[in-house]
C-alpha cells in the first residue's frame, strides 16, 4: 500500500516520477502545490494511444516527444487528445489505473473521443 492506494507496477511507476519532480520543484523554491493530470495521447505516425499521470503536462508531452519515455518512444510523435485534472494526486493514481485496467471505462473515454481520435 502506499498512501491508502494499493500499489501495482503502473501506479507505482507514476507515484515514483511525479514525487521526483515535485520534489524537485519545491528545491527550487516553487510552491508545493500542484494539479495532476491524467492524459491521452495519440501517436501521430501508428494508430497508438497511451494514457498516463503528471504533475507537469507540458513537460511530459515533451519528454514523451523527445523520446525519453522507453514505452512510448517508438511511436512518436505523439498529440495531446484529452486530460483530466486532479488536485488530489491519489486521485490522479486512481482514474489513470482505472483507465489503464478497467476495459469499458477506457472504452467510454474512447467512444466520447472517437472523432478526435481519427
Amino acid at each position: 500500500m502506499f498512501g491508502g492506494v494499493a500499489a501495482s507496477p503502473v501506479g507505482l511507476a507514476c507515484r515514483l516520477r511525479l514525487k521526483a519532480e515535485a520534489y524537485r520543484a519545491t528545491a527550487e523554491g516553487a510552491v508545493d502545490k500542484f494539479m495532476f493530470y491524467v492524459y491521452l495521447l495519440k501517436s501521430l505516425a501508428k494508430d497508438r494511444k497511451y494514457i498516463g499521470c503528471t504533475n507537469d503536462l507540458k513537460q511530459r508531452i515533451k519528454t514523451h516527444n523527445e523520446g525519453g519515455v522507453k514505452s512510448t518512444k517508438l511511436f512518436k510523435p505523439w498529440k495531446l487528445i484529452y486530460y483530466e485534472s486532479f488536485i488530489d494526486k491519489y486521485d490522479a493514481f486512481e482514474r489513470e489505473k482505472e483507465l489503464k485496467k478497467d476495459y469499458t471505462k477506457k472504452r467510454h473515454l474512447m467512444t466520447r473521443l472517437s472523432r478526435s481520435l481519427k
